[in-house]
């Protein structure tokens, strides 16, 4: 289904947009690098990449979870998708790679994003797709001009940079690829 495909990718690329530019804007350590008390597994910080804040995990769970809300009309399904997100959080402080505030505003800042993403295309689905393809768009575009510009002052580190940098361009792509296919190609 093309429009349950849309919606999982616009919650994912629009929070995506948003979280990953809040990264690169606070730029706040992971706590292993802000209190040496804090000892996660040798793996868990390779795997950790980028800053702390917010959680692109939990970013990741939540908007793929709510975005299916709409969908599904079981209870249980809509309480595992619900719920999802949450264990998410969770698991990410179990391993020392996240506090609580990394992944709770992750949470409420994906949350309400896919949320408002849901509720603008349920009202006028085929233009309020492209509206949204536009301004996700333009999100991405910012997002990389000012990611690339604290890089090249020195700011940010390339490294720490680079989910950043990766997100605005698959946004960006994304958006162009769904604005090309739903006005020129049409597949069905």
């Amino acid at each position: 289904n093309k429009k349950i495909a849309h919606k999982i990718a616009i919650g994912y690329f629009f929070s995506g947009v948003i979280v990953q530019s809040m990264k690169v804007f606070f730029r706040i350590p992971r706590p292993w690098i802000l209190d040496s008390r804090i000892n996660p597994s040798q793996e868990m910080i390779e795997t950790a990449t980028g800053y702390s804040f917010p959680s692109g995990h939990t970013q990741t769970a939540t908007s793929a979870c709510y975005s299916l809300l709409d969908t599904f009309k079981k209870k249980g399904i809509l309480l595992i998708l619900f719920i999802f997100p949450f264990f998410m959080m969770l698991s990410r402080m179990y391993v020392l790679v996240h506090s609580p505030l990394d992944v709770t505003v992750s949470f409420l800042v994906s949350a309400s994003i896919v949320l408002f993403s849901l509720y603008y295309l349920n009202k006028d689905y085929d233009s309020h797709l492209q509206h949204i393809l536009i301004f996700m768009f333009i999100l991405s575009i910012i997002g990389f001009a000012y990611t690339v510009s604290v890089v090249n002052q020195g700011i940010v580190t390339y490294e720490l940079a680079e989910d950043s940098i990766k997100m605005m361009g698959a946004t960006a792509g994304f958006t162009i690829g769904c604005f090309l296919e739903t006005n020129y190609l049409k597949f069905e």
